[in-house]
C-alpha cells in the first residue's frame, strides 16, 4: 500500500499523458467512450484523487471542470458505471473515490447537458454520500426546464430522505414554479433544518445578482419571482423561535430584497 501510494504520488510529477502508464496500483484501465482520450484522462484524475491528501482533492474538481465540452459522454459513462481503475480506487480508498464521485457529478452538472439528466437523477436518488447527492441535485437544478425540476420536486416533500437537498437545489431552477414551491413550504415551516434548506434555495432562486446577470430580457420575470420570495421570507420570519432560523431568513432576504432586509434589521 505504501509503495503503491509512493509510486502514484511520484507519477503526479510526470506529464498527464504518462500518468496512467506509470501508476502501478491501482492500474489505470481505459473505459470505452465515444470521446477518445477523455476516458483515459478521467482515469488519470481518479488516480490523482487516490494519491492526493484530502485537503488537496478540491484540485480534482477544478481539473474536471477544465476538461472540454467533448468530455461529457465519458463523464456520464463513468458516473453510470465505474471503470476498472475507479473500481480499484474505490476498493482501496473509499473516501478518495467518494470525493472523486462528487467532483465528477459537479463537472457533469455545470455543463447543463440534457444527456446527463438520467445519470444525475440516478445519482441523486441512489447515492449515499451527501456531497455526491448535493452535486447531483445542483446538476438537476441546472437542467430545471429539461426534466430536472420534476425529479427534485418529487423529493421536495416532508419525510423524504432527499428533501433538504431537493429544496436547496431547486434554487437553481429560476422559475416561478420553483419559487412558488419553496415559498409555500417556507411560509409554514418552523423546523430549523427545514428552514435552512428552504432559505438556501430561496436565496438562489430570488438572487438579485443572478437576475441582473441574466439581462434585461428577463427583468420582469425576475421582479415577480423576487417579490414572491421576499414575501415568503417576511411571512416566515416572525414565526421562527430559533435564532439560527431567523439568521438564515435575514441572510436570504439580503440576497433577494436588500431594502426589505434593512427594514427587518432595524
Amino acid at each position: 500500500m505504501i509503495l503503491a501510494r509512493s509510486l502514484i504520488a511520484l507519477s503526479l510529477l510526470l506529464p498527464a499523458t504518462t500518468l496512467a502508464a506509470q501508476a502501478t496500483s491501482p492500474k489505470a484501465t481505459p473505459t470505452s467512450s465515444k470521446s477518445p482520450g477523455y476516458a483515459e484522462r478521467l482515469d488519470q484524475l481518479a488516480l490523482r484523487a487516490y494519491a492526493l491528501p484530502s485537503a488537496r482533492r478540491p484540485l480534482i474538481t477544478r481539473a474536471l471542470d477544465r476538461l472540454g465540452p467533448g468530455a461529457i459522454d465519458a463523464m456520464v459513462a463513468l458516473a453510470r458505471q465505474d471503470s476498472p481503475t475507479l473500481a480499484r480506487v474505490r476498493q482501496d480508498a473509499p473516501a478518495a473515490a467518494a470525493e472523486f464521485d462528487a467532483a465528477l457529478l459537479h463537472a457533469i452538472g455545470v455543463r447543463r447537458d440534457a444527456r446527463a439528466l438520467d445519470v444525475l437523477a440516478l445519482a441523486f436518488e441512489k447515492r449515499s454520500d451527501r456531497h455526491a447527492i448535493a452535486a447531483a441535485g445542483d446538476g438537476l437544478g441546472k437542467l430545471c426546464e429539461r426534466g430536472g425540476f420534476d425529479v427534485l420536486a418529487r423529493h421536495a416533500v416532508d419525510g423524504d430522505a432527499r428533501a433538504s437537498a431537493a429544496w436547496a437545489s431547486l434554487g437553481l431552477c429560476r422559475t416561478m414554479k420553483s419559487a412558488q414551491l419553496l415559498s409555500t413550504k417556507l411560509e409554514s415551516a418552523t423546523d430549523e433544518a427545514t428552514v435552512r434548506a428552504l432559505t438556501s434555495g430561496i436565496a438562489q432562486v430570488g438572487s438579485t445578482w443572478a437576475w441582473e446577470a441574466m439581462g434585461p430580457e428577463r427583468m420582469a420575470e425576475g421582479i415577480e419571482i423576487r417579490a414572491r420570495c421576499s414575501s415568503a421570507l417576511l411571512t416566515a420570519y416572525p414565526r421562527q423561535e430559533s435564532d439560527a432560523s431567523r439568521l438564515a431568513i435575514r441572510t436570504a432576504l439580503r440576497m433577494v430584497d436588500e431594502k426589505a432586509a434593512k427594514k427587518l434589521e432595524r
